[in-house]
């Protein structure tokens, strides 16, 4: 079986070392040839959560020099919500009529990016609350433990053996479950509105996910995600708002010495997923004419901070 990693951030390199311990052929395809030649060298080392580190050999190959692929069994897009559009050639290319694609992103979008594939039934999303830390291009950290859940989409069907026997395969290497889910959408939804919490407020505050537990955002979390379960009602999804402000605290309590994915881009001068994030939610808000003060003052601070790392980096 031939396995696909395309983007090595930190959630692409948590799977290409899992994956890698796998008796498939494994490639991962990243964004510069300079992280492509430091996984070549170095391989690609993980700290597990109980401080264990795995070092394993594995296949490389820059996004923009592919010429030399074949086509995969199993593709993993790990690359961000908003870089989706960049990568689906790439994914049509290289994948034949019984590839099983995953979309490994956070927020809303993939519809519009699967729709762009061409005689590829075979669509999952892929939804975790793993936290995980790129140190580096070869060197990843598994801070939190979670659970993944794995839905057809954007059609609701069944798994197709090869992915079903693809996930027996995985299960026993990994601490955290892996669930066939058949009500992906909702899904979405649910992880949508604990990210809309953590990711934003965690930038904006620059702290890790386990400072939100403490009693002085209880009430800013409440109010965030009654927005976000106003809009998701609008749209034909029901989401319990209780049940959603207990699911955000206890991935805040799983990942609590982890960074949000959105404060380790701000961190590293990078483009955040606020608009496939907050920024969906105020899109259908809109669509609406629902008020979201929260989710616009959110996505605000975000953008700032975004365009606050332009101006730096333009004077740098």
């Amino acid at each position: 079986m031939r396995i696909a990693v395309i983007g090595a951030g930190s959630i692409g390199l948590l799977w290409s070392s899992r994956l890698s311990r796998l008796p498939y052929e494994i490639t991962v395809l990243t964004h510069t040839i300079e992280q492509h030649q430091q996984i070549v060298q170095a391989g690609i080392s993980c700290v597990e959560l109980d401080g264990q580190m795995n070092h394993t050999s594995v296949k490389s190959c820059p996004i923009g020099d592919t010429s030399e692929l074949s086509s995969f069994d199993i593709i993993f897009i790990t690359v961000k919500q908003y870089q989706l559009p960049n990568v689906m050639e790439l994914v049509q290319r290289y994948s034949h009529p019984f590839t099983q694609i995953l979309f490994w992103q956070n927020g809303l979008g993939h519809e519009e990016a699967i729709g762009e594939l061409h005689h590829r039934p075979d669509t999952y999303v892929a939804l975790t609350t793993e936290g995980a830390y790129r140190k580096s291009g070869t060197h990843v950290v598994h801070t939190g433990q979670g659970e993944t859940w794995i839905g057809t989409f954007p059609h609701q069907e069944q798994w197709k053996p090869l992915l079903h026997d693809f996930i027996q395969t995985l299960q026993p290497i990994i601490v955290s479950p892996i669930r066939e889910e058949n009500m992906i959408l909702k899904r979405m939804w649910e992880k949508l509105a604990v990210n809309a919490v953590i990711n934003p407020l965690t930038t904006i505050l620059e702290v890790p996910n386990g400072e939100l537990l403490h009693g002085e955002f209880e009430n800013m979390i409440e109010k965030i995600t009654a927005e976000t379960c106003q809009v998701a009602r609008r749209v034909g999804v029901e989401l319990d708002h209780s049940r959603t402000i207990k699911k955000i605290k206890e991935v805040c309590r799983l990942t609590s010495q982890n960074l949000s994915s959105m404060l380790q881009d701000v961190q590293g001068r990078k483009q955040t997923e606020i608009e496939a994030i907050n920024g969906a939610i105020l899109r259908y808000a809109k669509e609406h004419n629902i008020p979201v003060y929260y989710h616009e003052m959110l996505y605000t601070l975000v953008k700032a901070k975004e365009a606050q790392n332009k101006r730096n980096t333009s004077v740098l």
